[in-house]
């Protein structure tokens, strides 16, 4: 109990200190009140000041803090869902997220990653290390049931990347509806005629598009860089869908195309 009492005081120090200024480096409205006062960018803070956002906006803010060594954004929107008051409890909150990098080599790494709800936005795309070649003689495929249905996918691949994007919601080129769905995952050798069950606990939990789009229009903020945008549009669907997991690589993906255009 100490150690983990001492690993959560270490983590909340490292973070941002409670006495810790930082300071607005963007706003997408001319100001926001912090601590009882009304600031503009510029202007610095304690992280421990309770922050009240604009009831009738969605507000934006960027600011850096340890001395103004690290930057963070965060939207009014994941800020209330979090049901934070001030920038340390938040960041305290969101500094036990983790990512995951490099290729999955194990049935039990992709076990791990998959057995989950994988949301779906436009293409995932997942990095599979040489355990599991991908050709036509070895791929990954899907498995769910559709009404009387067993239905049974391919799925696509790229050098070593597997891809899952909307085409699993076509059967015999007829599209279902989008719906949040149970699937189990398998990796099949032709010429060894084997198959692996990965999982059968992976369930796909796919997000219009357009529905993101809205909200991120209504954050009325175009001069945040992409990664500003990725970041805030991560934290605000980790805060509303918990249970689910958006793959950093979509987010990117779909944000560069946006700014593309």
């Amino acid at each position: 109990m100490k150690r983990m009492m001492l690993f959560f005081f270490a983590l909340s120090a490292v973070l941002c200190n409670a006495q810790d200024l930082c300071k607005i480096v963007y706003l997408n409205t001319p100001d926001i009140v912090i601590g009882g006062k009304t600031l503009r960018v510029g202007d610095s803070f304690e992280a421990e000041a309770k922050i009240n956002w604009n009831e009738n906006k969605k507000q934006v803010m960027k600011f850096c803090y340890s001395n103004c060594t690290k930057q963070r954004v965060v939207s009014s929107d994941a800020f209330k869902q979090n049901k934070s008051n001030s920038v340390s409890d938040y960041l305290f909150s969101r500094g036990q997220l983790s990512s995951r990098a490099g290729a999955l080599n194990s049935v039990r790494e992709l076990k791990q990653y998959f057995g989950r709800t994988l949301g779906l936005i436009n293409e995932l795309r997942v990095n599979i290390g040489s355990t599991f070649p991908m050709d036509e003689n070895c791929y990954f495929y899907i498995s769910y049931r559709y009404g009387d249905e067993n239905i049974n996918k391919k799925l696509a691949s790229e050098g070593s990347q597997l891809i899952l994007n909307t085409s699993v919601y076509n059967i015999d080129g007829n599209p279902i509806p989008l719906q949040s769905m149970q699937m189990s995952l398998y990796y099949y050798n032709s010429e060894k005629k084997t198959q692996a069950l990965i999982t059968d606990e992976m369930t796909i939990f796919p997000i219009e598009s357009t529905t993101l789009l809205h909200w991120i229009k209504e954050l009325n903020a175009p001069e945040l860089t992409t990664a500003d945008k990725i970041e805030i549009l991560s934290e605000y669907l980790d805060i509303k869908y918990p249970e689910v997991y958006f793959p950093a690589t979509d987010l990117e993906k779909w944000i560069t195309s946006l700014d593309d255009n």
